[in-house]
Formats: structure tokens, C-alpha cells, sequence
């Protein structure tokens, strides 16, 4: 399992219809025949396509981007939801994280791509380093909204989880610390995976005073114990996993 919002009233009715909502549908703007376009369902894109075979982001954006491997592209089809995938390719990944100040916690942005029929979709999600707001019979109140997101160990391997979520679903990253990959200028690099959770259909939209690990029942409830408890990296209750990746330099993704 984070832009100006534009939706036709087509894609209205169509998301309507849906069982589920997903994060996988990306962003969208005309591109030539000859590269692929970007396409959005939550707005456009006004930036230069490129080839995305390379794992290189097709338009500026800070952290660190490397390919992405699904676990089939079934699953991924699972993950987009909103529309079927045709003839996918070049799965990507970008990360960047920031560390809250004198906190072992970390703010952030992941974003997944992929090229299908010619055009470059992705899906956003963020994490804030802010605190919740105080609301009345809320609960967390006054918690960092990043606060489940950190470094820890588990099984004997140097782990980070962390929540991030858009407007359809969630994911959980996960980061390992390769042993013994750090270089001669102290960067590591890591492997992980991604996991993900839409949210239900719903015709209420979400409380803007909580993420929804801080939302325990109800269509946009994306809370899991494990996460919570750290207490696995690879079986996460409620969460399905979607792939993984290698390659990921940390000098890149801190900013």
C-alpha cells in the first residue's frame, strides 16, 4: 500500500461505479507519439517526458529512483484498480525522506510509476512531519503524523517501515541495510519492498485531521499491529505486497 485536483465528471461516475478505490493510477499530460505521456487521475503534469527504461524519473524530483519489480503484474493490476493495465512496463520507484529534527522519525514522499499503451502513470504518497491536530473525541492527538516511520531492527536486519498514503489507499515501505554495502563516502544502499491497501468505496470523504494509520475502522482505516509492534517486514496484516527493489543509495533519498 501523496497538485491541483481535476476530475471530469466522466471520471466521476467511473470511480462511482467502483468497488474499491486505488493509488495506482498515476498523472496526466500530452506528450508526442514518440514518448510516453504522463497521466494523472488528481491533476496535470505540465513537464518533458523521457524514456523511463532507465529507471530515471521522466521529470525533476528530489530523492532516489530506481526500478521497481512487481510481484506480478496481476497484483499490480489489483494495486491500480481504477482502470485495467494493457501492455505495462518499466516499473519504477522514487524515494525521498526527511528526518524530523532530533527525532528518529521520517517525513517523506514515495512515488511508483509505470508506462502502459504510451503513457507514464504514477501514484504519489506523502507522509508529513508535522503534528496531528488537537480535535475533540479524536484520538493521537498532538502525535507526529511520521511517527510510526523509523529505523529499527528485526530479525537481526537494520529495517525501516514507514506509512505514506494518497487520496486512494496507503502503502508501508520497507528499507533494508545491505551489510557491509556502505562505500568509500559512507553512503549504503538498500533494498526493500512496498506494500499496499486501498481504501474501501466510500461516499464520505476522509477526516482531514488524521492519516489514516491514525484511523482505526471505516473505509479509510489503513492501521496495522505489525507495523505498529515493528514486528515483521514481511507479513503485514491488511497489507498485500506489491513488489520490490534493489539499488536505492541513501546519500540520495535524505534530503
Amino acid at each position: 500500500m501523496k497538485t491541483a485536483v481535476l476530475k471530469s465528471i466522466f471520471f466521476l461516475t467511473l470511480v462511482a461505479s467502483l468497488s474499491a478505490c486505488s493509488s495506482g493510477s498515476g498523472k496526466l499530460a500530452s506528450s508526442s507519439s514518440d514518448s510516453p505521456a504522463i497521466t494523472s487521475t488528481t491533476g496535470v503534469v505540465d513537464t518533458t517526458t523521457t524514456n523511463t527504461t532507465s529507471a530515471t524519473w521522466p521529470f525533476s524530483v528530489s530523492g532516489d529512483t530506481v526500478a521497481f519489480v512487481p510481484v506480478s503484474w496481476t497484483e499490480m493490476n489489483n494495486y491500480v484498480g481504477i482502470r485495467p493495465l494493457n501492455n505495462p512496463s518499466n516499473p519504477m520507484i522514487n524515494i525521498s525522506l526527511k528526518q524530523i529534527s532530533n527525532l528518529n522519525i521520517y517525513s517523506g514522499t514515495v512515488r511508483l510509476g509505470y508506462t502502459d499503451t504510451n503513457q507514464f502513470y504514477y501514484g504519489e504518497f506523502s507522509v508529513g512531519d508535522g503534528k496531528n491536530v488537537d480535535c475533540d473525541n479524536c484520538q493521537n492527538n498532538g502525535n507526529y503524523e511520521a511517527a510510526y516511520n523509523y529505523w529499527t531492527t528485526i530479525n537481526g536486519k537494520k529495517t525501516f517501515m514507514g506509512y505514506f498514503q494518497d487520496q486512494y489507499g496507503s502503502i508501508i515501505l520497507v528499507l533494508e541495510d545491505a551489510l557491509g554495502s556502505a562505500d568509500a563516502s559512507g553512503s549504503t544502499t538498500y533494498s526493500g519492498r512496498l506494500y499496499y491497501r486501498n481504501f474501501a468505496q466510500s461516499v464520505n470523504p476522509q477526516s482531514p485531521y488524521r492519516k489514516c494509520w491514525y484511523i482505526y475502522s471505516g473505509p479509510y482505516a489503513c492501521y496495522s499491529q505489525v507495523m505498529h509492534d515493528k514486528s515483521s517486514s514481511t507479513s503485514i496484516d491488511g497489507y498485500t505486497q506489491l513488489g520490490s527493489f534493489s539499488g536505492v543509495q541513501s546519500y540520495k533519498i535524505y534530503q
